[in-house]
């Protein structure tokens, strides 16, 4: 296999030229191809654009934000204690997951929109929700963005992540953590950018 580097060392390069690199691993291609076309739309600039500022905000209910996050998500839905919406003509077009830490520290654990369209100011409509007092965690999967978004408004680099070895679990190559993959597996291993 490949150094546990080998990405990260990519991402790292192409960021010094000035380039924003997105890797795509089979299993997304194979089992969340509609989202990784959205992503790459959104991207490249040729997504719907519906500003934030023409949407209402509203707390979604757990169940409905699990199944948005399922549908729209590269990563689908994940544990979260609760969650907002935008809306947009009556129809949800994004939404923020959230998951309350230790000491008013707050988690965003997922954020996304639907389909092939991009919710300008989206993130920061959402957030506005936040409690004023609270510490605000987001974490960035390297492999798919740089963070310069959340820099633009407002947020700062606290700290970065090695990366996470996966096992790619035959005949499928389904993408699986250590953790979740039996040791005993026919596997190939795979680490992301942190």
């Amino acid at each position: 296999g490949k150094d546990p580097n080998y990405h990260l060392d990519k991402t790292e390069a192409a960021d010094k030229l000035g380039i924003s690199l997105i890797h795509l691993f089979e299993d997304d291609l194979t089992y969340r191809w509609e989202v990784v076309q959205s992503m790459l739309k959104v991207r490249l600039g040729l997504a719907k654009k519906i500003l934030a500022e023409n949407c209402f905000i509203k707390k979604i209910s757990k169940a409905e934000a699990s199944v948005f996050c399922n549908q729209y998500h590269l990563k689908k839905s994940s544990t979260f204690d609760f969650a907002f919406g935008l809306k947009y003509n009556n129809e949800l077009v994004c939404i923020g997951t959230f998951k309350k830490l230790i000491d008013e520290t707050i988690e965003l654990v997922r954020f996304c929109s639907i389909e092939n369209v991009e919710v300008i100011g989206g993130l920061s409509k959402i957030l506005s929700k936040m409690p004023k007092v609270c510490t605000l965690i987001i974490n960035v999967d390297r492999s798919y963005s740089n963070g310069k978004d959340l820099e633009r408004i407002g947020f700062t680099l606290q700290d970065t992540k090695s990366p996470s070895c996966f096992n790619f679990i035959s005949p499928d190559n389904l993408r699986m953590s250590i953790a979740e993959s039996s040791k005993g597996s026919d596997f190939n291993q795979i680490w992301d950018c942190g």
